[in-house]
């Protein structure tokens, strides 16, 4: 099913030990736990969920072969419980997402090379992958990407990206961050695009990003600000929204946008910087991101680049920008 160098990398979330692959599932060697595989993208979540397929990914799976990106794409928006003018912001923000992900990949490797000595090109993680933003531009980096993500519908339209942009070099894996289905040390790199806040358990996570990495591999990701003084809560679009107390939060989010706030929570500095140290010691950097890598202009990166030389700006800043730039390195 998987290239040889492929199968060495991956391990069985539940027992860590190597598996059985087949066409239609694959199953732990030690155990004989088994993981059915869709459209050729394994599901290694553990532990296993309860529920069925989802109604959404099969009627994706049925309309996959004779669809493209795009249409998948406007399938699963129209399928949303949201208001248009949402749907609208995420229609915008999946066609415009290659150009978005190779704009973070470039900024990661910008700040990452000015912290530490970069990593090697073999092996790469992107982690909650979503429909691909990221992939295109890893694969030309790196000689294998995996895509992460618990979602099969989104791992469905990036299977469809990586198809229509000729990606032989990627893994789409359906699999959860605390229990990463690789290895210890064995990627290189692992970037995070727009993730962090949709983790339930950040430091569960960033820990096992540090265990599946080699020594001196690198880990790059933004993480957008909850005390955000700019601009607006980028899922909803709605200003202030991280200023109330965690529990008030949903019911303010449905007031004013008529939609639920499930899966989102956006951390702090001071949160961010909790996990990074119990999770990285002190080989991490917290810095600002640029501007232009979100689609603002270049007039911005020159004036935060200034302001990166005087700690106490620098430290203020960062309290209440929107995003905040997360490099770090295992030993």
């Amino acid at each position: 099913m998987f290239p040889a160098h492929v199968e060495q990398v991956l391990r069985g979330p539940c027992c860590g030990v190597r598996m059985r692959y087949g066409e239609s599932e694959i199953a732990c060697v030690k155990c004989d736990q088994r993981y059915p595989v869709r459209l050729g993208i394994p599901d290694l979540r553990w532990p296993r969920p309860d529920r069925e397929l989802p109604e959404l990914a099969q009627r994706l799976i049925e309309r996959y072969s004779d669809s493209s990106f795009a249409e998948l794409v406007n399938f699963e928006i129209g399928s949303l419980s949201v208001t248009d003018r949402l749907k609208q912001v995420y229609q915008t923000y999946r066609f415009t997402a290659v150009e978005r992900g190779a704009h973070l990949e470039r900024m990661f490797w910008e700040h990452l090379s000015r912290h530490f000595q970069l990593p090697g090109r073999g092996a790469a993680l992107s982690m909650g992958c979503g429909s691909g933003a990221s992939l295109p531009a890893m694969s030309r980096e790196f000689g294998t990407v995996y895509g992460v993500d618990p979602f099969l519908p989104d791992l469905i339209l990036a299977l469809k990206l990586c198809e229509e942009y000729g990606l032989e070099n990627v893994v789409l894996i359906q699999a959860v961050g605390q229990n990463l289905p690789f290895a210890s040390g064995v990627l290189d790199y692992a970037s995070g695009q727009n993730v962090i806040e949709h983790l339930s358990d950040v430091e569960g996570v960033l820990h096992e990003v540090r265990r599946a990495l080699r020594a001196m591999g690198c880990f790059c990701a933004d993480s957008r600000n909850r005390f955000d003084l700019f601009l607006p809560e980028p899922h909803v679009r709605l200003r202030w929204v991280g200023f109330w107390p965690r529990r008030l939060m949903p019911g303010y989010v449905r007031v004013f946008r008529g939609v639920n706030y499930d899966g989102i929570r956006l951390l702090s500095l001071q949160e961010l910087q909790r996990a990074l140290r119990r999770s990285f010691d002190e080989r991490w950097v917290l810095t600002l991101p640029n501007p232009s890598a979100y689609g603002h202009s270049a007039r911005w990166d020159r004036i935060l680049a200034k302001i990166r030389d005087y700690p106490v700006l620098r430290g203020l800043l960062l309290q209440f920008f929107p995003s905040h730039l997360v490099l770090a390195q295992a030993t």
